[in-house]
């Protein structure tokens, strides 16, 4: 371990003979630790590695999920077209390493993969594009986040992807999401008051993220009539607010 650092600059010094050696290491080790080692190892050649890394593109899913991280740690825009090519594979979990490489090469193409992974039917792979698409801040994507976020299933918890699309629609920071936002914090219902309070004090904390008049607008005017968690959360955000005018 404590030679760890030491090696590293070792291999790194090897140049692209060593970057073979070290795909093999990557996907051969037995313990995460050592994965990550070289795996830290590797992205500090940057794209220079890209066609190696590119050429192992095939085998068992796992290997190529390692190949796709690797290719989204590299951040190179040239490694698109092999980044398409894997999101088709059958595996969500390839499908999902995609998703989270392209947080790193933003663009149209990025985006397009992105509104497709938000139709698909697998929890995990658009939950993984609802973050993504916040971390992006992608405008595009707040029709289909706001469908998401607009879901309710009254004889359940929220699910962890309406929860996301809510959150998201806040980090983008859109004024196109208040509409859809407001929607949420001033809902009501009888059957599953629990969760539904639970997606309004989201709503809340995303239309502060937004911040435009509109969405402070909402707080306020909900605020008056809330009790419980939402009214703490509102009046904690307005309060904020006039510390801050």
């Amino acid at each position: 371990e404590p030679l760890r650092g030491e090696l590293q600059k070792i291999l790194f010094k090897g140049g692209l003979e060593a970057v073979e050696i070290l795909l093999d290491a990557v996907i051969e080790a037995p313990e995460a630790y050592s994965r990550r080692h070289h795996f830290n190892t590797l992205a500090r050649f940057g794209s220079q590695i890209r066609t190696n890394v590119e050429g192992r593109l095939s085998g068992e899913w796992y290997v190529i999920r390692q190949m796709v991280s690797l290719l989204g740690e590299l951040g190179d825009p040239a490694s698109l077209p092999a980044l398409e090519k894997a999101y088709n594979h059958p595996d969500a979990r390839v499908k999902k390493e995609v998703i989270k490489g392209l947080v790193k090469i933003p663009g149209a193409r990025t985006n397009a993969i992105l509104l497709l992974a938000l139709t698909e039917t697998d929890e995990t792979i658009v939950k993984q594009a609802i973050i993504s698409a916040g971390h992006l801040k992608e405008a595009s994507a707040i029709d289909s986040l706001g469908k998401i976020a607009l879901k309710r299933d009254p004889f359940s918890e929220t699910s962890d992807t309406v929860k996301e699309a809510i959150k998201a629609l806040g980090a983008i920071g859109s004024a196109q999401a208040v509409p859809i936002l407001t929607n949420v914090l001033f809902r009501n219902v009888w059957l599953g008051k629990k969760s539904n309070e639970e997606t309004r004090v989201l709503a809340a904390f995303s239309l502060s993220m937004i911040g435009t008049k509109d969405a402070y607008d909402a707080l306020t005017k909900v605020c008056s009539g809330a009790s419980g968690e939402l009214h703490t959360a509102c009046k904690r955000i307005l309060d904020s607010k006039e510390k801050r005018a």
